[in-house]
Parts: structure tokens; sequence; C-alpha cells
């Protein structure tokens, strides 16, 4: 008996890439499903950047702003956060945490790193990521997730004077003032926001009132007076 030799026919390339694409996408959606989560979109047509201006109550520029948006009514903005605010890195230099606030999204993470040729101790009690470990000259730590919004002081056991402050944010929307008091949030949908500013200098007892922005695909600048203690130059050196 013979036996005929049957060729198998190949699917066009094409088509099979644009198959295993669209099963990909189902598949992560399906595993979204399962986990509860939505996938986070990215800006939508129309975004703009929102600049604002971080003063003291003199008009001097605060550095170490934090400033977030939240929808005015109170929802989270979907949209995909920059690397930067998903992990980062705060280096220890001339016994000095650098920088001196860093902003994260919730479930970002936060690696240390030991420039220095001294041991340090770094550590938080903060509630929402209670941690410590040493660090030897060149050293560098496992990545710290922060899985919980908040606030996390950063200290050292070894040298009292060296602080850091981690901001856990629940919106992606969200940016630190640089040594011009300018916070830059690029990418915003647009809608009207309430804006919220965090700073480590605060006077006692006092918070900042939210601001209301519209956003309507054209930058937005805003300035902000923060009733923050006296500012020192010299505090800053090196902080960035």
């Amino acid at each position: 008996m013979k036996y005929r030799h049957r060729t198998r026919r190949r699917p066009a390339q094409g088509a099979t890439f644009g198959g295993r694409v669209a099963f990909a996408v189902r598949f992560l959606a399906a595993l979204f499903a399962l986990a509860g989560l939505d996938a986070v979109a990215p800006a939508p047509a129309g975004a703009a950047s929102l600049t604002v201006q971080i003063n003291d109550d003199t008009g001097h520029p605060l550095p170490f702003a934090v400033v977030g948006l939240m929808a005015a009514d109170g929802s989270v903005p979907r949209v995909r956060p920059p690397a930067g605010l998903t992990a980062t890195i705060i280096d220890q230099r001339d016994e000095t945490f650098v920088p001196y606030v860093v902003a994260i999204t919730k479930g970002g993470s936060v690696t240390f790193r030991n420039s220095d040729t001294t041991r340090h101790h770094v550590y938080t009690f903060a509630p929402i990521h209670p941690f410590e470990f040493i660090l030897k000259p060149g050293d560098v730590s496992p990545p710290q997730v922060f899985d919980k919004p908040g606030i996390a002081a950063i200290g050292c056991n070894i040298h009292d004077h060296m602080i850091a402050y981690v901001y856990v944010s629940d919106t992606p929307l969200v940016a630190v003032s640089g040594h011009d008091g300018k916070a830059v949030i690029a990418d915003v949908p647009p809608g009207r926001y309430a804006v919220q500013v965090w700073y480590p200098q605060l006077k006692p007892g006092i918070t900042v009132a939210p601001v209301t922005a519209v956003i309507a695909a054209i930058p937005v600048d805003l300035t902000v007076p923060v009733p923050a203690i006296p500012f020192v130059d010299d505090m800053m050196d090196g902080m960035n």
C-alpha cells in the first residue's frame, strides 16, 4: 500500500501573529477580571499638563512638596503611572538620604543604596510598611514594596540627623516639586480635579486645603501657598 504524503498548510504569518495577540489580550483581560482589577488605560486624547507652583507664606518656592490629583468626585484617575512612580531609589551620600522626598504609587517600590564609606541602619516604624536593615558601603537593599497609601518617615539608627520621606499615593497623578517649587504632572485627562498638597515641614496641626483645577486639553498653571515653617536653605543642600 502506498502512502500519499500530505503537505501541511501553514497559516499566514500575519494571521498567526494576530491570533496570538488576540488570545493574549483575552487571556490578560481574564486574569484582570479574576483578580478583580481593571486594566489601567493610557492617557486619553485631550490630556494636558498641570504645573503647580508651591510657595511658602512669604512667596519663597518650596522644594519637596508632593502634589496629587484626585477626581472631583473622589475617585482615583485611571491612568498608567510613569515608571518613576512605580520604582525608585533613595541613595545615601555624605550621611544624607537623597532625595529627601520621593513619591510612588500604591504597590510601588523603593530601593535603598549606600554610596557612603560608612554603614547605615535604615529603618521606619511607619504602619504602612515597617522595616529595618543595615547597609554596608556599596550595599543595595532589596526593593521595599509599599502596598498601602500613606507616608513613611525613614531614618538611620546610626546617624540620627538622617531623614527622608516616602509618600505612597492612591493616585497615579502625583509629582514632587523641584528646587524652583514647581511640580509638573503630565498627561492629565480632561476633567475637574482636587489638587492635594503635602509638605514635610508644615506648621504643626496645619493641613493644606485642596484646590480645584479644571483640565481641558491646554496646560494649566496653579499657585498654592503652603503654611510651612521658615525655610532654611542649608537644610536643602545635597538633598536632591
